[in-house]
C-alpha cells in the first residue's frame, strides 16, 4: 500500500513539473477557420495581449485575406494545420487589413513589419488582378520606408501563384535585411520571385 501511494505522489508531482510548460505552449497557439478575415482576426488579438512574442497561428481550410504581422510580434508563426489547404489572396485590390503609414505603406500583400524571425508554413498564395503599381506591390514583403523591418523571416513550403499578376514580386525583400530564408516554395507567373532592394529614403 505505501508503496502504491509513493507511486502515486511521484507520479503527480511528475505531472505538476511538466503542465506549466504544456500550458504555455497551448496559450500562446491560436487555431483559425471560416476563411476571410480570421487570420488578421487572430493577429489584432494578440496585438491586444501583453507578452506578443512566440505565437503560432494554426490555420483550417479555407480562403483567407491577406494580412498584415504587426510591430513586435517577434516569432510569429502562421502555418497551415497538417493536411489543410489554406489559400491567401493577396494583390487582389482589397483594402489594406492594418493601417498603413509612410513609415508601413500598403505592399498590396501579406506584410511583415517591425516583426522578427517570423515564419509562414505552408500556405497557397494566390494573386489577384494584375498590379503595377506601386512598384514594391507584392505577395509577401517586409518593406518600409525607413530603416524599421521585420528581419529574419522565414517562408516554407508555400505555393505562389501569380494567376497573371506578372507585373508583381513575390517576394520581397526590404534593403537592409541582414537575414531571410525561402526553401521548398513553388513561383509561377512573377515579375520576380524574390526581390532585394529599396528606394532612396533608406
Amino acid at each position: 500500500m505505501k508503496k502504491r501511494m509513493l507511486a502515486l505522489v511521484l507520479a503527480l508531482v511528475m505531472l505538476v513539473s511538466v503542465t506549466p510548460a504544456a500550458l504555455a505552449d497551448d496559450a500562446k497557439t491560436i487555431t483559425v477557420e471560416g476563411g476571410g478575415t480570421a487570420i488578421q482576426d487572430a493577429i489584432n488579438t494578440i496585438a491586444d495581449e501583453t507578452e506578443k512574442t512566440g505565437w503560432t497561428i494554426l490555420v483550417k481550410d479555407g480562403t483567407y485575406n491577406r494580412f498584415t504581422v504587426l510591430s513586435d510580434m517577434n516569432g510569429l508563426t502562421v502555418k497551415a494545420m497538417d493536411g489543410a489547404v489554406v489559400v491567401i489572396n493577396v494583390l487582389d485590390g482589397s483594402d489594406a487589413p492594418a493601417q498603413t503609414s509612410g513609415t508601413f505603406p500598403e505592399t498590396c500583400g501579406i506584410s511583415i513589419r517591425n516583426a522578427n524571425d517570423v515564419t509562414l508554413d505552408g500556405l497557397t498564395i494566390w494573386s489577384g488582378s494584375k498590379v503595377s503599381s506601386p512598384w514594391y506591390a507584392s505577395a509577401v514583403s517586409n518593406y518600409s520606408e525607413s530603416g524599421i523591418k521585420g528581419n529574419n523571416f522565414t517562408i516554407q513550403n508555400c505555393v505562389f501563384d501569380a494567376n497573371g499578376c506578372d507585373s508583381a514580386h513575390a517576394v520581397f525583400v526590404n534593403t537592409g535585411t541582414t537575414k531571410f530564408t525561402v526553401k521548398n516554395c513553388s513561383f509561377d507567373g512573377y515579375y520576380e520571385a524574390i526581390s532585394m532592394y529599396g528606394d532612396g529614403t533608406l
